[in-house]
């Protein structure tokens, strides 16, 4: 499940990780009010525009707009929220942009990449970072590969605290007395998301010497997210294909997010209880689609994850130790449970 960058930024943000701070826009009758609140609420005259879409190369294909004034802010937000954003990744057919975030500016000093990820080789967390922040990392990796830096962790083999010592050393901020705190808690919000991955590229030193993220990509093990209340309530913008990226009026999203949360915190309780009662999945599959059929008429929003999540908040409760993994035909069986 991905996430857009403003909801990556809020999840560090909950782990005390210092971030580019700004607010989004969903209707262009909120930017001029949204560039001032940025521009007084963070004490920044100049701001940045940033197109919210599910994919990389955003700053080259026009999504991405430094503003050092109020009227090119305005021309900026004005221009980048409702265009087809085209980069590498999303193909000729490009992404259409419902949503912006505009942030503060920062004076930058030193860029770096940033990323966590799991090893499955190793099976072991790793660290990965290189000085070149800011580039696709495959282009490092395929010109200067040198410059990349792993440091893996495992409790039982590669301690967290060698990783991030390791990591510190190799960016050289060993003269920033709170980047252990920093990339432990990075860290931290990484293993307890339940993250596939965390990217900061850029993670920057400004030049009043503080470490910032200043963008943030994360991808979630969707398979988790029943023990995931607070990340549940993105689905309604950011998981659903053909549905998240749809939902662009504000109160569309609202209603979306309190019935996510809701949904979340309410029925899969039913779960657990049919589990200990002796139920079967059977039982616990369709008493949550009867309840998501009335809860999600509108935007059909556990379309594509009820049974899986189901059947994973069913196994916890049962203390099965091998919980399901998903494929296609897991997910095709788990349907046919219903018919």
């Amino acid at each position: 499940m991905k996430i857009h960058e403003f909801q990556a930024k809020e999840l560090l943000s909950d782990y005390n990780v210092p971030i580019q701070r700004g607010h989004v826009v969903y209707s262009s009758n909120e930017i001029e009010k949204t560039i001032d609140k940025v521009q007084n609420e963070f004490n920044s005259d100049a701001v940045v525009v940033k197109a919210q879409i599910h994919a990389g190369g955003r700053g080259k294909g026009g999504g991405v707009k430094y503003c050092p004034s109020t009227e090119s802010a305005i021309e900026s937000a004005n221009e980048i929220l409702g265009m087809n954003l085209i980069t590498h990744q999303t193909g000729e057919e490009g992404k259409l942009v419902n949503q912006i975030l505009i942030t503060e500016a920062l004076d930058i000093e030193k860029e770096f990449y940033f990323a966590l990820m799991f090893d499955r080789a190793k099976n072991a967390d790793v660290f990965i970072v290189s000085t070149e922040g800011g580039v696709d990392i495959e282009e490092v990796a395929e010109k200067t590969p040198e410059k990349i830096v792993k440091a893996w962790v495992n409790n039982d083999t590669y301690p967290l605290d060698d990783a991030i010592n390791t990591i510190i050393n190799s960016l050289s901020l060993n003269s920033f007395n709170d980047a252990f705190e920093i990339f432990e808690n990075i860290y931290n919000c990484y293993s307890n998301s339940d993250c596939n991955l965390l990217e900061i590229n850029p993670l920057v030193i400004t030049e009043d010497q503080k470490i910032i993220a200043l963008d943030a990509k994360v991808d979630i093990d969707s398979n988790a997210l029943f023990r995931q209340e607070k990340i549940a309530k993105f689905q309604a913008v950011s998981l659903v294909p053909g549905r998240g990226d749809a939902l662009t009026d504000p109160r569309q999203i609202n209603d979306a997010i309190e019935l996510t949360e809701d949904f979340v915190t309410s029925t899969f309780k039913s779960v657990s209880k049919i589990a200990h009662a002796g139920g079967d999945l059977k039982e616990a599959m369709s008493s949550c689609r009867d309840e998501c059929d009335k809860k999600f008429s509108d935007y059909a929003i556990y379309e594509h994850c009820l049974p899986f999540n189901v059947s994973r908040a069913f196994d916890e409760a049962k203390g099965i130790d091998n919980p399901r993994i998903w494929t296609a035909e897991r997910d095709k069986e788990m349907w046919n449970l219903l018919q």
